[in-house]
């Protein structure tokens, strides 16, 4: 199985599909419309959409293998690098200046592991350990929307 905290850059994906639902904001029903992707494993069904941060709206489907984001789509957003002579990874070069790197894992695929936290520098020079790729931050306000 994938890790539910991995995203992966999949570059034979024409569509950025999630199953974890903790990467997403304001997840509904696409209206009117659907996606019914074809995979070696089958087909399957989405008929949710959630935003992601910095980056936008992505199809939501909860049955999903994993959270897929197509490289294709990926590359009209932000831009892409790799060298592979200095190391097995893409890098997706944010809007907001920060860099995700995919690393690749022993079975090829290109992935991002947002448990992992990572050393970042900050303004005086100390070393700073956080994820700033995805904020899983829930508030009091936010909550009681939930609830009447």
């Amino acid at each position: 199985m994938i890790p539910a905290t991995w995203v992966l850059l999949d570059s034979q994906s024409t569509v950025s599909v999630f199953r974890n639902p903790a990467f997403l904001t304001d997840i509904k029903e696409k209206k009117g419309t659907h996606l019914k992707v074809y995979t070696n494993g089958g087909s399957q069904v989405s008929k949710m959409v959630g935003t992601i941060k910095e980056y936008g709206e992505v199809w939501y489907n909860y049955e999903c293998l994993a959270n897929i984001l197509s490289l294709a789509e990926v590359r009209r957003r932000c831009r892409v690098t790799m060298d592979t002579s200095v190391e097995a990874c893409m890098n997706v070069h944010r809007k907001d200046g920060l860099i995700m790197k995919f690393t690749e894992y022993s079975n090829g695929l290109y992935k991002f592991d947002a448990a992992v936290k990572r050393p970042i520098n900050t303004s005086n020079d100390a070393v700073t350990f956080y994820s700033p790729d995805f904020v899983f931050l829930e508030t009091v306000e936010k909550n009681k929307l939930s609830y009447t």
